[in-house]
């Protein structure tokens, strides 16, 4: 939970607690309903979710006739708050009890405390009509609670937000068969947490190049971004052998130079990269993670210094009679577009490049198809048995 661009940060544990990073007390909740009290971290009936894979969390706990459904987000209006908005939908009223007291609350709390539960004595009570919805907000910085304010986004409207902030760099739609997480939710918690350090390698260096295709500056990361290159660099001399994520990771180091205005640092990169041993081959199965966004802009295209091999070899299997898109690619000083379609068997390729001419080819579905036009569409042969 947070805001790109504001520090404060949270986290949401599996049953829905808040748990700030700045060191104040988890925000916990407890229902009472007109059977018992339901603690949601022992409750069977817990179910959570990411609203659109964004960082918006849903968390539903089921009482007599429905759910009480708590969804956790936050907003960068008064200052900056994290909202909790908790629904009814069962046809009796509930009570929520949360530890915490500091709170900003869209109605006032009841004055009686809660009896015969595991909330603590001193919770705040906050009453819920059936089919009803409340809110509260815990600042991001101190204040001594109060009414809420009524101009707050909803949870859609903050996952819309989220899904246009992590939309903004290359637009990636892959079939199912690509990594398990999706991309656009990769990205959200880049943007909130950042690369990580210099010691995860690739994976920073894919973090800040990603970071770079959102808008966000990589000038604070340079430093760090040329030790790990240097690093990944000495080990494959040393090892005598390119990993497809280190060779992933040397590509976005030359990237991040290149948006960084340090031309002569990305020249060197490719240099260095030229230098090496040939990557080993990009896997069929994708990780998760960082390392998901690289293998997923490497199964679309990979180049170098004048082709293009737009779906390289091997295709993936699970991504047979279904369609992939990439758009908005570097490649150089290129921008690449690139798409697959399908009549029956026969594979139907898109492509635009926009910049200087090179050569495409297509291995992983038409190894003998090749041009130098810098845009256009072909049906490619038969993929049925390969």
């Amino acid at each position: 939970m947070g805001v790109a661009g504001l520090p404060w940060r949270a986290r949401v544990t599996g049953w829905g607690a808040v748990i700030p990073d700045d060191g104040s007390p988890m925000l916990d909740w407890w229902v009472a309903a007109e059977d018992r009290w339901h603690t949601p971290s022992r409750e069977p009936s817990l179910r959570q979710r990411l609203v659109d894979g964004m960082p918006v969390v849903e968390t539903s706990v089921r009482v007599p006739g429905g759910d009480v459904v708590q969804t956790n987000f936050a907003v960068a209006g008064h200052g900056g708050l994290l909202v909790m908005q908790l629904d009814t939908r069962s046809p009796a009223p509930v009570a929520v009890a949360l530890r915490r007291r500091d709170l900003l609350a869209s109605r006032p709390p009841a004055h009686v405390p809660p009896q015969g539960g595991d909330a603590p004595a001193d919770a705040l009570v906050i009453p819920i009509g059936h089919r009803a919805s409340v809110r509260v907000g815990l600042p991001f910085g101190a204040r001594d609670g109060g009414r809420l304010p009524d101009d707050l986004a909803t949870p859609a409207q903050v996952a819309r937000g989220w899904l246009v902030q992590t939309g903004a760099g290359i637009d990636l739609r892959l079939p199912d068969g690509g990594p398990t997480v999706p991309l656009a939710t990769v990205r959200a918690a880049l943007l909130l947490d950042g690369p990580g350090n210099a010691l995860d390698g690739a994976r920073f260096l894919v973090g800040v190049c990603e970071l770079g295709r959102l808008g966000v500056d990589p000038e604070p990361w340079l430093d760090d971004v040329v030790i790990a290159a240097e690093a990944l660099t000495a080990e494959a001399r040393r090892e005598r052998r390119v990993s497809w994520a280190d060779d992933a990771g040397l590509a976005a180091t030359e990237e991040v130079m290149r948006r960084a205005a340090h031309g002569r640092g990305a020249l060197d990169v490719a240099a260095a990269r030229r230098r090496l041993p040939a990557a080993e081959p990009t896997p069929i199965e994708p990780p998760d993670g960082l390392l998901g966004l690289a293998w997923a802009q490497r199964r679309m295209l990979v180049a170098d210094r004048s082709t293009i091999d737009l779906f390289p070899a091997p295709f993936p299997p699970a991504w047979m009679g279904r369609s992939a898109e990439a758009y908005g690619v570097p490649v150089g000083d290129c921008l690449v577009g690139v798409a697959v379609r399908w009549h029956g068997e026969h594979p139907a390729l898109l492509w635009e490049v926009a910049g200087q001419p090179m050569e495409l080819r297509c291995s992983g579905l038409d190894s003998g198809w090749s041009t130098t036009r810098a845009s256009g569409e072909v049906l490619l042969r038969s993929w049925c048995g390969r």
